[in-house]
């Protein structure tokens, strides 16, 4: 759960250069982590699931909140197989993922990316 800033491509008819859209989202990932014993016997981080992973993403981009993009941009929800990678010192953490997805809105359109990319970056507020 979170709120989502993101940058949209160019769209020549708009009178903006830079175009944005705030809206909430809810990102939610069935991750399975391979090789942590061979990560670990190399002497590699693997504490707070620092490892490479394989598995399902969903996302829900809900209603907008503020933005100079069309105001008729619908609610998506997508779907798709992953690859990634994810990282922790322990305060900071990085995670990145590929693959491909399907995006479909609540107007019965539908749309297919062969290639999907996806970065965060968190920091955890919980002391273990």
């Amino acid at each position: 759960m979170g709120i989502n800033y993101s940058y949209r491509s160019f769209d020549a008819s708009s009178k903006n250069l830079i175009q944005f859209l705030l809206t909430p989202v809810a990102d939610i990932q069935l991750k399975h982590f391979y090789n942590f014993a061979k990560r670990s016997e190399d002497g590699k981080n693997t504490n707070f699931n620092s490892g490479n992973f394989f598995g399902l993403s969903t996302f829900y981009d809900g209603k907008k909140i503020a933005g100079n993009v069309d105001p008729e941009v619908n609610q998506l929800i997508a779907l798709g197989p992953i690859w990634g990678i994810q990282r922790s010192n322990g305060k900071f953490s990085i995670k990145g993922s590929v693959g491909p997805i399907v995006y479909g809105d609540f107007k019965g359109e539908v749309d297919f990316y062969p290639i999907n990319f996806n970065v965060n970056f968190g920091y955890l507020l919980i002391k273990k």
